[in-house]
């Protein structure tokens, strides 16, 4: 290679690095645009088998690495497990979970979407859909 056309090779890469850092990616610019919803995920636990809570789990592995792929995902909080219930101001609290249509709240997420219908198409992807759970979606104001 002679030394010009060196010098036109490491020039191009690093017009090229330039570029890829001081132009915004259009994912960094839709960030700028999405509103933030809440997915109340439901689920009957209680019905699940080893094999159908392994298969969840690999579910929301795959669709995780997906939803931050997309810089979608802004947090979650699994809430599997039972917790104290309060009726009114003077009885005890009681373990246990609101049932509400045989489910109850199994997970919080935060999601980040253009609007609605992409907020629909990601919750959509979740795998408690497969079995007999559903999803509720709020915007968050």
């Amino acid at each position: 290679m002679q030394p010009g056309t060196r010098l036109q090779v490491v020039l191009t890469a690093l017009l090229i690095v330039g570029l890829t850092v001081f132009i915004p990616s259009t994912s960094k610019a839709q960030q700028n645009t999405m509103k933030e919803y809440v997915l109340l995920v439901r689920l009957n636990p209680e019905k699940l088998t080893k094999q159908n809570i392994d298969s969840i789990h690999a579910g929301w592995d795959r669709v995780l690495a997906e939803w931050k792929a997309g810089h979608h995902y802004l947090t979650g909080s699994p809430v599997v497990a039972e917790g104290l219930v309060i009726q009114n101001t003077s009885a005890p609290a009681e373990k246990g979970a609101i049932y509400s249509d045989g489910l109850r709240i199994i997970s919080i997420i935060h999601l980040a979407a253009l609007n609605e219908e992409e907020a629909v198409r990601l919750a959509r992807m979740a795998p408690i859909l497969a079995f007999g759970g559903n999803i509720e979606i709020r915007t968050k104001p």
